[in-house]
This record gives structure tokens, sequence and C-alpha cells, in this order.
């Protein structure tokens, strides 16, 4: 099994993030933790975009 892309990790955050965001049920249910979460995914996706469009050292992307 390979080790998903900068690319396949940002497009599954992208998804988990969209997904949370429209979860109505569950940001009444549970609204600090739905804004914690979409914090995080926001910040997680953020940091991914950082490295796809500004790549350090090596052809792999930069250091993890």
């Amino acid at each position: 099994m390979r080790e998903p892309s900068l690319l396949d990790l940002a497009a599954h955050y992208g998804g988990l993030l969209d997904r949370v965001q429209r979860d109505h049920d569950f940001a009444a249910r549970f609204p600090h933790l739905h804004r914690a979460l979409a914090r995080a995914l926001r910040v997680r996706l953020a940091q991914l975009e950082s490295r796809l469009l500004h790549p350090v050292g090596g052809k792999r992307g930069g250091p993890r």
C-alpha cells in the first residue's frame, strides 16, 4: 500500500470538512465539538495547501 500524496490528503480533508459543515444535526447537538472539528480540519487543510504550494527540498514535498 502506497503512502497517500499531499493532493490525496488534501482531497480527503476537504471532503471531511464539507461533510462536517453540512451536518446540521451534529452541529445542533454538539455545537462546541462541531466548531472544534471544523476548525481542526480547516487548519490541517491549510497546512497541506501550504506544503503543496511551497514544497521544501526533495522530490517528496519537504520535511514531515
